[in-house]
């Protein structure tokens, strides 16, 4: 029951639309009604009856309205409650003054006004309307009987005109709810939605003024959305009405970029997904660093979200782990060698030095930023061999030196690289000599049986690198190259012989050799599906050796690899210029600059540099190069260099004397 009375009872606020409706249905309705009476005179003049009484009844029945009308002005759903009522008398009244053969049809007013009433909107004036015309057809059925139908009728046709009556009342009383509820009642929809929406943008700017990123929409044109988060506006100020993403960032270059990339979005030749990834993605201003994120809005793209995080502790983070991790790997080679560390310091200044000479050729040039890179690699540095490769990817691409910014940046690293090195492990260029206490025994228990030649020969091998030390930094590089490249880490032979040489001498060597280790794990070894394809062992196998014969020291380095694709040597040197028909000719671009079998370029190879630097080092020591390989089966590099003692006069003493000065 308290169901259907909240269906048939309107709720008890009147919103602003409603009265504003209501009133100007009210007066609508009272100028339809003021139309009745003359036409009611007309209908009593067409019937044959009484056009006085027609005038009289009509206006009769406009009294209640009128003093409604003026009496419940300010409440208008009463008004047309009165209204509902009238329209009944206006209708009885028409049935009766209507007697004879248009009766009948009179009744059909009754039915399109209970129709009517629906514009009102309210099920009470429905109902107000019904029990009127019911009172009204029981009245004078049972004062004029044939009053109602123009004939003596029964009790039954006046309820069969009562269930019909009934009927079009409960169809008018669903119309006239659903009216309210869908269209007068709309302003109470339309603001309670406000009222959430307010609340969610109330909400919406609480989350984006205490949220610890930048947010903020941006059109496909750039132009930024009303709205964004306070940690945008701080960082980066307040955007102005109008402005482009592109423009409103700090982006530098990258503008230019972004830029273009929202233009690719609005061209849609590529996947909005492909295009996203292409934009700028970091940035850095203010000495804070910030990552940018991008989410297309909708299927087609009309809008992105952008999201801008600061990642300054983050980067500082993993910049002061990268310290870490490079200092502990530079100790870690440098404990193991410390005489070669050192050498490598030495040749490091000068490689840096020779970087910043803006009158050196550029093959010259090309050739010390690869050594640097692979030596600084070697021993575990980061920074450095990352300049490197954007310097040598900025000569390859413009042809010439870089600018002295960029030098300045690199021997800055370098520069950086050197003295927390050096405050960390106390190291410096002056060369040192560092045994065991079994040596220093063995030494000195030789002094004393043979005080010349034998101790003089092993004090002086204190002073020359030990080969296998290096070849072993050349193995655990190899190593270490192949799982960056995602190869199966290979054997390593190392065959030193016993071979100790001297330190400088050979500095420009070492360092060059590191090229040929680079290019035999790269794209000497094959992938280990190849090589199980090809009937290989899953993992490749190196060969280091170095060894002394007539006065000449070998260094050869040999991989079980695919061999050298000459067909691939001969295409690179055709498309420098260089002549490539013969075998002969071929072999020697192999060692030109730019020429390279790598498929592309990368921050390990594909340059073209290495072998030239090493045949380079091997002619400035006075030897050579030379390099076979065989198809399917592998490569063989050898180095063949004078061997230089590097001895100097030493005093004689005995084993007493050498005890006493070294205690």
């Amino acid at each position: 029951m308290s169901k259907l009375l909240g269906y048939l009872v309107l709720p008890r606020e009147v919103t602003p639309f409603e009265d504003r409706y209501l009133r100007r249905t009210n007066k609508i309705a009272l100028g339809f009604f003021w139309l009745h009476p003359p036409v009611f005179v007309i209908v009593a003049l067409l019937a044959g009856t009484s056009k006085l009484l027609a005038a009289g009844l009509s206006l009769a029945a406009m009294v209640g309205p009128m003093i409604g009308y003026f009496t419940f002005r300010d409440r208008p759903r009463i008004v047309s409650m009165i209204f509902g009522f009238t329209a009944m008398l206006m209708g009885g009244a028409l049935v009766y003054v209507g007697q004879g053969p248009m009766q009948i049809e009179m009744h059909f007013y009754f039915f399109v006004l209970i129709a009517l009433l629906a514009v009102f909107g309210n099920p009470l004036v429905i109902l107000t309307a019904a029990v009127t015309v019911a009172a009204h057809h029981l009245v004078v059925f049972l004062v004029i009987p044939r009053g109602v139908f123009n004939y003596d009728a029964s009790i039954w046709a006046v309820v069969v005109h009562a269930v019909f009556v009934v009927i079009e009342s409960v169809a008018a009383v669903f119309v006239a709810r659903s009216f309210f509820d869908n269209v007068i009642g709309l302003e109470q929809i339309v603001d309670a939605r406000t009222k959430a929406l307010d609340a969610r943008r109330r909400d919406m700017a609480l989350i984006l003024d205490h949220v610890d990123q930048g947010l903020v929409t941006a059109r496909l044109d750039g132009v930024l959305g009303g709205e964004w988060s306070g940690s945008l506006a701080r960082w980066f100020g307040t955007p102005a009405t109008g402005v482009k993403l592109w423009d409103y960032l700090p982006l530098g270059g990258a503008s230019t970029v972004m830029r273009y990339g929202f233009e690719a979005l609005v061209d849609a030749m590529m996947p909005p997904d492909v295009v996203i990834e292409q934009l700028p993605s970091a940035f850095r201003a203010s000495d804070r660093d910030f990552r940018i994120a991008y989410q297309a809005i909708n299927d087609p793209p009309t809008e992105v979200l952008v999201v801008i995080t600061d990642v300054s502790a983050e980067v500082a983070r993993d910049r002061a782990e990268r310290v870490y991790r490079e200092l502990m790997a530079v100790a870690e080679k440098a404990s193991r060698d410390r005489s070669g560390f050192t050498a490598f310091l030495v040749e490091g200044d000068r490689l840096v030095q020779q970087c910043g000479n803006a009158n050196a050729p550029i093959a010259e040039l090309k050739r010390q930023l690869h050594t640097l890179k692979g030596n600084t690699a070697l021993y575990g540095a980061m920074q450095v061999p990352e300049i490197c490769h954007e310097l040598e990817g900025f000569i390859a691409e413009h042809g010439r030196g870089p600018d002295a910014d960029a030098v300045a940046k690199l021997a800055g690293a370098w520069t950086e690289f050197r003295e927390r090195i050096g405050r960390t492990l106390g190291l410096d260029t002056q060369r040192t000599v560092v045994i065991g206490w079994d040596k220093y025994v063995e030494v000195v228990d030789a002094i004393e049986v043979a005080p010349e030649p034998q101790w003089l020969t092993k004090l002086l091998d204190w002073g020359r690198v030990d080969a296998r030390v290096r070849l072993g930094q050349f193995g655990d590089y190899a190593r270490q190259l192949a799982s960056r490249l995602g190869k199966e880490a290979p054997d390593i032979e190392v065959r030193d012989n016993d071979v100790r040489i001297a330190n400088e001498a050979y500095n420009t060597l070492w360092s060059a050799f590191i090229h040929a280790v680079r290019n035999a794990v790269d794209h000497g070894l094959e992938s280990t599906e190849a090589r199980v394809a090809a009937g290989k062992p899953a993992r490749g196998h190196l060969m280091l050796e170095t060894r002394t014969a007539d006065g000449k020291l070998f260094i050869e380095l040999a991989d079980d690899g695919a061999g050298i694709d000459w067909d691939r040597v001969a295409e690179k040197a055709k498309s420098l210029g260089l002549p490539a028909e013969t075998p002969a000719e071929r072999y020697e671009a192999l060692f030109a600059s730019g020429v390279s079998t790598a498929a592309q370029i990368t921050d390990v190879s594909g340059r073209g540099i290495g072998l030239g630097a090493v045949r380079a080092a091997c002619e400035e020591l006075g030897g050579g190069v030379s390099l076979e390989s065989i198809p399917g089966e592998g490569t063989r590099l050898r180095c063949v260099v004078p061997l230089r003692i590097g001895t100097r006069k030493i005093p004689r003493m005995t084993g007493r004397t050498l005890r006493a000065a070294l205690a």
